[in-house]
């Protein structure tokens, strides 16, 4: 029996029900009854959790990808070249079948010298180069990582100056990106 939380369950249920795309974190510190609480969100929902482990980023890719196989009874051979490839194919995925999709422990995703920046904003202008410059400044803190990605997902797409951007560790992603369906070959 699952006893408390009921304000957060109550919001994930709001955001679930809207039907729209939702992103959400939830954070706090241990052993507080996050995990307990996402397990209980998603009973009877169609839902993928992933627990990542104390692990490089190569063994949480391929556990990830077996466990992702298995939730979308995909081939044994599909293989994901990297998470954002992955990422790119629960995106595809999410188009036609709604379903909540949670990383418990994201933090051991990533590498020892990489850092995994996301931002998530539903605003009416396009994410430009300027609000890009002022997100790499705030995270000046963090210059002892090797390698930071940027996942930045906007309701109004992005400037021009930022689409021309030809960075490996820049993804761009908007609402229409999730909801339209993919022209040509999905990427797995």
């Amino acid at each position: 029996m699952f006893v408390g939380r009921e304000s957060e369950l109550a919001e994930l249920e709001r955001r679930w029900a809207s039907g729209r795309f939702e992103f959400g974190v939830v954070y706090g510190t241990r052993r507080i009854g996050k995990t307990t609480m996402l397990q209980e969100f998603i009973k009877g929902k169609r839902a993928f959790y992933f627990q990542a482990r104390k692990a490089d980023e190569k063994d949480n890719l391929t556990a990830f990808s077996r466990d992702y196989r298995r939730f979308r009874d995909m081939d044994e051979h599909v293989r994901y070249e990297g998470f954002a490839d992955a990422f790119e194919s629960i995106a595809a995925d999410a188009k036609s079948e709604r379903i909540v999709f949670i990383i418990d422990e994201i933090a051991y995703l990533c590498q020892k010298n990489h850092l995994l920046a996301v931002e998530c904003k539903y605003r009416k202008a396009p994410f430009s180069r300027a609000m890009l410059d002022h997100m790499r400044e705030s995270l000046s803190l963090f210059d002892q990582y090797e390698v930071i990605d940027y996942y930045l997902v906007y309701r109004s797409g992005f400037t021009e100056d930022m689409r021309a951007m030809n960075d490996p560790h820049l993804h761009l992603v908007t609402l229409e990106d999730i909801f339209q369906p993919h022209a040509g070959k999905q990427k797995r």
